[in-house]
């Protein structure tokens, strides 16, 4: 009843505000699936972090908020806490809404290193899939490496939140904040394997949980997703990239399909509410379409639901002039409903001083080396020295990439990335003073 009462409070303010669900969760930096789930009364009640990030994104008053407030914490009191007894931890897996496409032997791979090292984590550019490969290894593996038990860290904002999101996943019921040596003690003798979603933006605060569990529970294992490594010792990091693009002049639709890029993204068009047919004669702006998005699942999926409705050729006109379609799933979190929105999360979370050499970077329509890289920053008075350490933890975050070629190293941005700093560059020219 109590949950209830919130869910009324939540939806009486939300519509009072003039505000969508889609507007609140955005502004909340919370998912469309949890708002709904929280005004119907189906989730039990919000953390208080939670509570306060949707009051401020309703702009609600004292008393609101007190109200709100109120409501949630005796929602709360019906739960199980740390104390009262942890029933068996409950087992997640993915629902196979949509076919796994083209991760075949990166699956094959994951598999094989969670069954040898305590802590995996598969790190890679906004989009790219590390969710989903998360999921499926995670199952692939349970027989070996325990049942599957899933958090989701994106709302996290603290260590104790990051705690209490785990342990509350232990214990399925609400826990509150709690310290990395109490979560361990939740876990004892039990055998599973914990898939952290999202930790990029908490990352102390993972590796110090990640740190207690492994050190006291041997039967525990942690399968990771985030933009870049935790940073423990004994991780064992999975670099995830794009799937494979073809080449420029595809002459035929098998030819193109060959690649996992346009596999996916006729599959995705094709499950669409307007599907369109495919032919050699469009094969090449299907492929088009693959190399302007780099091959990564998340955006190939956005355009193919709405090849249909725009057609092929608008499609890759847009999205060559940088114009991009939002994801029209609902349940996708903000930060996954456009790459716009991936890249800023991602953006948000570099330091000034890296912001501004991935700023400038875009200037390089292709690869460039550390030399050229100095260049252009000390053009626009940075210091040199500090260039190869920002550039360093660029491609550690996966903004740039790296490789080499005749004992030369070089470096690059993928297309959208490249596309996202030169719009930040020339705001910050508009911008400055």
């Amino acid at each position: 009843m109590n949950a209830e009462r919130f869910g009324q409070l939540l939806r009486r303010y939300r519509i009072a505000a003039g505000f969508s669900q889609e507007r609140v969760a955005e502004d909340a930096r919370l998912s469309v699936v949890s708002i709904s789930a929280l005004e119907r009364g189906l989730r039990r009640a919000p953390y208080r972090h939670t509570v306060e990030r949707i009051v401020a994104a309703l702009g609600l008053n004292e008393e609101q908020a007190k109200e709100l407030e109120a409501a949630a914490a005796a929602a709360r009191g019906g739960g199980l806490s740390a104390r009262s007894g942890v029933p068996k931890a409950r087992e997640i897996g993915l629902p196979k809404t949509t076919s796994f496409v083209g991760r075949a032997m990166d699956l094959a791979h994951i598999a094989r290193l969670v069954t040898s090292a305590r802590l995996v984590t598969i790190a890679g550019a906004g989009g790219v899939g590390k969710t989903r490969l998360a999921f499926e290894a995670a199952a692939e593996v349970r027989d070996a490496a325990g049942p599957p038990l899933f958090v989701d860290l994106e709302t996290a904002a603290s260590g104790p939140m990051v705690c209490a999101a785990i342990a509350s996943a232990v214990a399925n019921a609400l826990v509150e904040p709690l310290e990395p040596e109490a979560l361990a003690r939740l876990f004892g003798a039990k055998r599973l394997m914990l898939v952290l979603d999202t930790c990029e933006h908490v990352l102390p605060e993972v590796a110090q949980a990640v740190v207690a569990i492994l050190r006291s529970c041997p039967g525990v294992s942690v399968l990771a997703t985030s933009r870049q490594r935790v940073g423990v010792s004994g991780e064992v990091v999975y670099k995830l990239r794009p799937l494979p693009i073809p080449p420029e002049a595809v002459t035929s639709l098998r030819e193109a399909q060959t690649y996992a890029s346009v596999d996916l993204f006729i599959r995705r068009a094709m499950a669409s509410e307007h599907p369109i047919s495919f032919t050699n004669g469009n094969a090449e702006a299907v492929a088009g379409i693959c190399r302007v998005l780099d091959g990564i699942p998340l955006l190939i999926e956005v355009a193919a639901a709405r090849a249909g409705t725009l057609g092929l050729g608008p499609l890759a006109g847009r999205l060559r002039e940088g114009l991009e379609p939002v994801n029209v799933n609902r349940d996708a979190p903000p930060r996954h409903r456009t790459s716009l929105a991936s890249l800023t999360w991602s953006y948000r979370l570099l330091t000034s001083g890296e912001r501004r050499v991935f700023e400038l970077l875009s200037a390089f329509p292709g690869t460039f080396t550390l030399h050229e890289a100095e260049g252009v920053c000390a053009a626009a008075g940075l210091d040199e020295s500090s260039v190869s350490e920002a550039l360093s933890s660029l491609v550690e975050k996966n903004l740039v990439e790296v490789g080499a070629t005749g004992g030369s190293t070089y470096h690059s941005m993928l297309n959208t990335v490249r596309r996202f700093a030169s719009r930040r560059r020339l705001d910050s020219v508009t911008n400055a003073p």
